[in-house]
């Protein structure tokens, strides 16, 4: 991850850089517990942008039906290769904006960003 430094009261903190906005949930029950509020079943194909270190997308394969992850970030595609082995559970490196969607229908979920 890239991080600028500041000296703030005479100690390094790290800044992150928001070029790409990312943010990393860290704990499984947080997302275990949003997951449980949402109405994903094994019916359905999740669409997760931007998985980075698979937190959720761990989650996503218990819960639905199948899981495509679209990361253009390739560091982060190595942790999420294994998850192959899965078997609902395709990856593929490359730009979101670039990439053609399946055709069905879909429900769509804002970037955090916009809403947090």
């Amino acid at each position: 991850m890239d991080f600028a430094y500041q000296r703030e009261g005479g100690s390094m903190f790290p800044k992150r850089r928001l070029e790409h906005s990312q943010n990393f949930i860290r704990h499984t029950k947080i997302v275990k517990d949003l997951l449980s509020l949402s109405n994903i079943n094994r019916n359905d194909l999740v669409v997760e942008i931007g998985p980075g270190k698979g937190i959720i997308t761990r989650q996503l394969l218990k819960q639905a039906g199948f899981v495509i992850a679209v990361e253009r970030d390739s560091k982060f595609s190595e942790e999420l290769l294994f998850l192959k082995n899965e078997g609902s559970f395709d990856l593929l490196i490359c730009d979101f904006l670039e990439w053609q969607l399946p055709e069905r229908d879909y429900l769509l979920e804002y970037p955090f960003q916009l809403y947090c």
